[in-house]
C-alpha cells in the first residue's frame, strides 16, 4: 500500500486527515524519535569501532519498526473512533425511529376525535363555528402542553382552508400545496411530509397528517388533521445526549438519502 509522509514518517492514506487530532500518536512519535537519535549517535561511534555495518542495520530496522508501530496505532485509533461514532449514529436513529413511530399513532388517534370531526363539518358561517374553534384551540393547547413534541395542530378543510389551529399566531389561512391532496386521498394510517411549507409560514417542518372522515359507512372526507412535530428540538436533545462527556466538541448531524443536512 502506498504511504503518505507526515512529519518525517510514512502513514496509511486513510489516517492522514486525522493525524493532527491524534495526540497519542504524537506522544509516541516523540518518544521513538528520541530513541532513534540514540541509534544515530551509536552509528557514529560504530564508524570508529568497526561495528558501523551492524549498527546501521539495527538503526534501519528500528526506523522501520517505528514507522510500522505509529501507522498501526493511527489506524487503530481511527478504527476505534469509527466504531464509537457508528454506535452513536445507530442509537440516534433508533431513538428517532421510535419517537416518529409514536407520532404515527398520535395522528390516527386524534383523527377520530368526535369534537374535532364535528368542527370540520361546521360551515364557517354557522353561529356555533367561532365557539367550536375556540374550544378546539384550547384542547390543542392542552394537548401540546402534555405532548410537547408538537408545536402546532392544524385542522384543514378539504379545500385547504384553516378551520382551527393550535398556533393562533399562524397567519396562514389556507394552503394549496400538492401534498395536501395526496394526504386527503391517502388511505394509509398516516401521511408524512418533511420540508418547507406555507402552512408553517414557509419554514421547514415535519408534518404528520390524516384525513378526517365521517363516522358513517360512507367515510366521506371532511377535512385534514396535521400535527407539526418539533424535529429540530427532538434532534437537539438527542445530539446533546450523544455528545456529552469526551465528545462534547464533536459534530453530529442528520442527513437524508440525498446526503442533504436535515438537522
Amino acid at each position: 500500500m502506498n504511504k503518505v509522509w507526515h512529519r518525517g514518517l510514512p502513514f496509511s492514506p486513510e489516517v492522514l486527515p486525522y493525524l493532527r487530532r491524534m495526540a497519542l500518536v504524537d506522544e509516541h512519535r516523540e518518544a521513538l524519535l528520541r530513541l532513534q537519535g540514540v541509534w544515530d549517535s551509536l552509528a557514529l561511534l560504530g564508524q570508529m569501532s568497526g561495528t558501523a555495518t551492524d549498527i546501521a542495520h539495527t538503526r534501519t530496522a528500528f526506523q522501520e519498526l517505528t514507522a510500522t508501530l505509529l501507522d498501526s496505532l493511527a489506524r487503530r485509533l481511527r478504527s476505534h473512533a469509527l466504531q464509537r461514532m457508528e454506535g452513536k449514529a445507530r442509537v440516534a436513529i433508533d431513538i428517532l425511529v421510535r419517537n416518529l413511530f409514536e407520532r404515527t399513532a398520535d395522528v390516527g388517534f386524534l383523527a377520530v376525535d368526535g369534537p374535532l370531526c364535528a368542527h370540520a363539518t361546521l360551515d364557517p358561517a354557522d353561529p356555533d363555528h367561532a365557539a367550536s374553534r375556540a374550544a378546539l384551540q384550547a384542547r390543542f393547547a392542552a394537548y401540546t402542553a402534555k405532548y410537547s413534541v408538537y408545536d402546532d395542530v392544524i385542522v384543514l378543510s378539504p379545500q385547504g382552508q384553516v378551520l382551527a389551529r393550535r398556533d393562533e399566531a399562524g397567519s396562514q389561512s389556507a394552503c394549496d400545496e400538492p401534498w395536501l391532496a395526496a394526504a386527503l386521498a391517502s388511505d394509509a394510517p398516516y401521511f408524512e411530509r418533511h420540508g418547507p411549507t406555507a402552512l408553517l409560514g414557509g419554514r421547514p417542518g415535519l408534518i404528520y397528517a390524516r384525513a378526517l372522515r365521517t363516522p358513517d359507512a360512507g367515510k366521506e372526507v371532511i377535512g385534514l388533521l396535521c400535527l407539526s412535530f418539533r424535529l429540530e428540538d427532538e434532534m437537539a436533545a438527542v445530539f446533546r445526549q450523544l455528545l456529552s462527556g469526551d465528545d462534547e466538541r464533536g459534530v453530529i448531524c442528520l442527513l437524508d438519502a440525498g446526503q442533504r443536512v436535515l438537522q
